[in-house]
């Protein structure tokens, strides 16, 4: 009995400082690092986010400023980012418009595997092209405002993930204390397994409690995954 309140104490624990250090990690995506620099541990670098890819639109704007051609563009990020994840699909988006594709079907194209958030930030810039090219607005400018928008987008989403960490750690933690309860009360001599099953009384309490902890951390996660939904005006 003292053995398993000890296992369940550490188990605890380590669910605590597991939640714990989700704020540090999400507040640490926003660093300045390259993709490269930015890999895991044993060197191999992490899948491309949604800032990776605000960060290619506003290489893209700077590039054709200066009078790029859409090939050269691509050709020129796919070389910039070519210690990460994103060099291939800009290296196979380059090699398509060189062969006569329009930039908007081969961003479309090449661009669809990546995680979601990033794949709709390169859909955007997939879409601006075609409004800049249809429309005849300079393509700089859109893209720099696209840049700008989807770098708003990305903050906010941090912004909110860093938000619901808190509540997250919560829930974790008061999932864990009613075992927790019972571990601590085996380490001072009180059977409470044999308090809770040995009555009607007793096996109700833990119906009810066991009942009502389920319906808490059902009624927590569903309120945190509202906040994480895009919410849609009535009319």
């Amino acid at each position: 009995m003292i053995l398993l309140a000890g296992l369940l104490i550490a188990a605890a624990v380590l669910l605590w400082g597991r939640s714990r250090r989700r704020l540090p990690v999400l507040l640490a995506r926003g660093n300045t690092l390259t993709p490269a620099q930015r890999g895991n541990p044993a060197g191999k670098p992490r899948a491309p986010g949604a800032e990776d890819a605000v960060t290619v639109i506003a290489q893209s704007a700077a590039l054709l400023r200066i009078g790029a051609t859409p090939h050269s563009c691509f050709a020129h990020l796919a070389r910039a980012h070519e210690g990460d994840q994103l060099g291939p699909p800009l290296h196979r988006v380059a090699r398509a418009i060189e062969l006569g594709t329009r930039p908007q079907r081969a961003i479309l194209q090449h661009t669809g595997a990546l995680p979601a958030e990033t794949a709709q930030v390169f859909e955007g810039l997939g879409a601006a092209w075609h409004v800049a090219e249809t429309s005849g607005a300079a393509l700089g400018d859109v893209l720099e405002t696209l840049a700008q928008g989807a770098r708003d987008g990305v903050d906010a989403r941090r912004e909110r993930d860093v938000a619901l960490a808190g509540p997250r750690a919560t829930v974790s933690v008061l999932s864990w204390l009613p075992l927790i309860g019972l571990g601590l009360g085996a380490l001072i001599g009180a059977d409470l397994l044999a308090v809770l099953t040995g009555s009607p009384w007793g096996a109700a309490t833990m119906a009810g409690g066991t009942a009502l902890l389920l319906l808490g951390r059902w009624w927590m996660n569903r309120m945190l995954t509202a906040c994480t939904q895009p919410q849609t005006g009535r009319r």
